[in-house]
């Protein structure tokens, strides 16, 4: 589970008003092109480790039964996560769509999005029980 709070908070330095700023430049002012693309690579990075994390968790070797459903469910935490970074980046693919034609009728384009990287609170619970589960087979 460090793991994936680690990405997330990744995830979070990615987004900092501070980054983006550095990034895209203050409102009226130009961006930074390689800021840009490093802020790009850095969030395509994150869905890489969510993704790459659940597969570590998918493929290891667990004995028991509460062990392994303890395990799928951890892995299955990730999902949400790339679900919403897939959705986030659709969202941005859309509005930047119409930046060019927007930009060309003169108007002030100024973007803001969100998204919110959070845990299925009732997958979290039943994760739990199976590692509850898990750790009484093996006393």
């Amino acid at each position: 589970m460090g793991d994936a709070l680690s990405i997330a908070g990744n995830f979070s330095a990615v987004l900092d008003p501070r980054a983006q700023e550095a990034a895209f430049g203050a409102p009226g002012e130009p961006g930074d092109v390689d800021r840009i693309r490093h802020m790009a690579e850095r969030f395509v990075s994150v869905y890489g480790d969510f993704m790459s994390w659940a597969a570590s968790l998918r493929g290891a070797s667990v004995l028991g039964e509460h062990a392994r459903e303890a395990i799928r469910l951890l892995a299955s935490t990730s999902n949400h996560q790339v679900d919403e970074l897939r959705r986030f980046v659709d969202e941005f693919v859309a509005e930047c769509d119409t930046l060019s034609e927007r930009l060309e009728r003169g108007e002030t384009v100024n973007i803001q999005m969100r998204v919110t990287l959070d845990l299925d609170d009732e997958l979290m619970d039943q994760y739990l029980e199976e590692l509850r589960r898990a750790v009484e087979d093996a006393d």
